[in-house]
């Protein structure tokens, strides 16, 4: 490793825990110089999820005041997390080298997608519980009835808003 890569590195180790920390996303800043210094995907893929994990426990702990009001979700949300978790270490593990290279970039693509369209997503959300819409269904047509479609990022914000509907069907409302 020369000492330019070395400098990338640290340079986007430091910019990937800062995004992680205020907003989420780092491993869009750290994965692509993993891969730009010559680290085959699944190495990098690796390598970037055991260097920002202390990151995680760090924001934890600064966050842990607001994090706190939240602590009954974690019963809900920790079995799915840990299974989660588990099902992709398992995949990668009899995924081929070449067949993850071929998939990295449509993952790259669609997380950044993912964390572009966030806000949107809980805007969708919050409006929905806001007007007191309970069911799923419902939440998901009147988000459609709200923004027609112009673009594929629509599809992920009334998915996201309607997380019990099986197929949305474009451009119309989701049946379920």
């Amino acid at each position: 490793m020369t000492a330019t890569e070395a400098l990338l590195l640290v340079l986007a180790g430091l910019a990937a825990g800062g995004v992680n920390a205020v907003a989420g996303g780092g491993s869009l800043v750290s994965f692509p110089a993993l891969l730009a210094i010559g680290l085959p995907p699944l190495a990098a893929n690796v390598t970037n999820s055991v260097a920002l994990w202390p990151g995680y426990v760090g924001s934890s702990w600064g966050y842990r005041e607001l994090l706190r009001p939240q602590r009954s979700r974690l019963g809900v949300l920790a079995p799915a997390a840990v299974l989660g978790a588990v099902l992709g270490c398992l995949l990668l593990l009899v995924t081929s080298e070449e067949a993850f290279a071929r998939v990295v970039p449509w993952l790259v693509i669609v997380g950044a997608l993912l964390l572009a369209v966030q806000g949107r997503v809980t805007e969708r959300a919050v409006a929905c519980q806001g007007r007191g819409v309970t069911s799923a269904h419902r939440c998901c047509t009147s988000a459609w009835s709200l923004r027609r479609p112009t673009a594929p990022t629509s599809v992920v914000v009334s998915a996201s808003c309607c997380s019990s509907c099986w197929v949305c069907s474009w451009p119309r409302t989701c049946s379920g």
